[in-house]
């Protein structure tokens, strides 16, 4: 996700009334699942460090597609908050993009380029990967991949993202405001 958009929720979530400190406690179901991701991501790349398996095998794309499943799942039980339809489009639109070119999100190298220039993209683009591949003749679904280049004032949040990204961004922005503004549960109030 983009992270000025979330910076900017934040912003208007309390310039709108909100309280930061609803974020620490957010209602949502069974959020430590969205952990299971991240453990995915991470049992990938030490798969990937340690065997000689090529980036390229199923065993990558599996676990991708994998972590993508569980953040469906976890939207899927959380839909009452709002933004989180939003949110699930994006990953569906992500799953797609990533089911239909092998476990892996394609992205653009010119997007990289204009980025980030010809040198660090050949850089990125030669090195190994669990998640991603250059967009090639025979990337399925381009127009879903990461092809959105996004720059700003500072170098390190610049990225280049998907429509998908772009849908889930805008619903946890949505989903960012609405936690700040929903008062908790009477036995979990806490001073402001």
């Amino acid at each position: 996700m983009i992270l000025e958009v979330m910076l900017a929720a934040i912003a208007l979530g309390l310039l709108l009334g909100g309280k930061l400190h609803r974020l620490a406690e957010p209602p949502i179901k069974h959020i430590w699942v969205i952990y299971f991701p991240v453990a995915l991501m991470a049992a990938a790349w030490a798969i990937r460090l340690r065997t000689n398996v090529p980036s390229s095998s199923w065993v990558f794309g599996g676990l991708h597609l994998a972590g993508i499943i569980t953040l469906l799942l976890v939207c899927g039980l959380n839909q009452r908050i709002a933004g989180v339809k939003l949110i699930m489009a994006g990953l569906t639109l992500n799953a797609i993009a990533i089911a239909v070119n092998g476990g892996f999100m394609p992205v653009s190298k010119a997007a990289i380029v204009s980025l980030f220039g010809k040198s660090f993209a050949e850089q990125t683009l030669a090195g190994p990967h669990v998640r991603s591949m250059p967009i090639d003749a025979g990337t399925r679904l381009s127009w879903l991949c990461d092809i959105i280049p996004k720059g700003g004032f500072i170098k390190c949040f610049n990225g280049v993202y998907s429509v998908g990204d772009v849908l889930m961004s805008l619903g946890a922005f949505i989903a960012i405001i609405a936690i700040m503004r929903t008062p908790l549960p009477r036995g979990k109030r806490t001073r402001a």
